[in-house]
């Protein structure tokens, strides 16, 4: 109808879907990663647990190119949220190498590509180190392959 604006509110709204159906797909950086959950239990796609938490789950739209306010992704504002590092160690119990690879030798300096499928990609999980650190890191990522192959590698034992 030739209104002003009109081109470029389409653009974002396309681009807006793009990215909606980005965060469904769960392609890194737009996953869910919950630390306290093994590989095989990570959510494949965007597949919210409640009992999860907030931060959590709505870390994908936050990874989104900001809409609005730098920063906030698809929100409208930005919540004072922390996605490095949380305070205490985990124990070490329970957290075998190959379903909790981040416990074992994450290097947060390492480039990017290095927190995607972190350890993800063997039994033994080779990139992983060898000592137990148990800290809490939040900024991973693993690929929907890499959880299929943990879910495969579970349902195989």
């Amino acid at each position: 109808r030739d209104e002003a604006g009109a081109d470029a509110r389409l653009a974002a709204a396309l681009r807006l879907q793009e990215e909606l159906a980005a965060i469904l797909e769960g392609e890194p950086p737009y996953d869910l990663f919950i630390r306290w959950k093994a590989m095989h239990e990570q959510p494949i796609g965007w597949e919210p647990d409640i009992n999860d938490g907030v931060r959590l789950n709505i870390r994908p739209f936050m990874m989104a190119e900001d809409v609005g306010r730098k920063g906030a992704g698809i929100l409208r504002f930005k919540p004072n949220c922390k996605w490095t590092k949380d305070r205490g160690k985990e124990p070490q119990e329970l957290r075998p190498r190959q379903d909790f690879p981040w416990f074992w030798g994450y290097d947060p300096k390492a480039p990017r590509e290095k927190r995607i499928d972190f350890g993800a990609g063997s039994d033994s999980a080779p990139d992983a180190g060898t000592e137990f650190d148990g800290a809490r890191w939040n900024d991973l990522h693993y690929t929907r392959a890499g959880k299929q192959a943990a879910r495969e590698r579970r349902r195989d034992q």
